[in-house]
């Protein structure tokens, strides 16, 4: 009976010292759990032509911002950066020397994530000439 006893008030000790170790994490600590404070908001394209676009965006904070992009899904290894170059709440990257009347994927690069249209690039067509 008594190793029952004390089996039951160990494991209570473990069970309550996790409840104590994640409420203080989550509730008592100062600390943000989840910051979505880089997350493009209000973001608009631009300026389309035959040979470029403009992509614009806002942060809650300052972050970096650039954009990736290529002409598919499975190639999206260029890079254009904030025309400010610095981090900022107001990113504003234009994409250049493009090809004319073709479909261009994009993705927002802010703070340390990807984004893009419901989890897919976002695509945007240059002009024909």
């Amino acid at each position: 009976m008594n190793r029952f006893i004390l089996s039951l008030i160990a494991v209570l000790l473990v069970v309550l010292g996790t409840l104590y170790f994640f409420y203080y994490r989550d509730v008592l600590s100062d600390e943000p759990i989840l910051s979505y404070t880089c997350e493009p908001l209000n973001f608009t394209v631009l300026d389309v032509t035959a040979t470029s676009f403009v992509i614009e965006w806002d942060t809650v904070d300052e972050c970096l911002g650039l954009v990736k992009y290529g002409t598919s899904v499975d190639a999206i290894g260029l890079i254009a950066l904030n025309e400010s170059r610095n981090v900022s709440k107001s990113h504003r990257v234009k994409l250049e020397n493009l090809q004319p009347a073709s479909t261009y994927y994009v993705v927002i690069f802010s703070g340390d994530s990807d984004y893009g249209s419901e989890g897919s690039p976002i695509t945007i067509t240059t002009t024909s000439f």
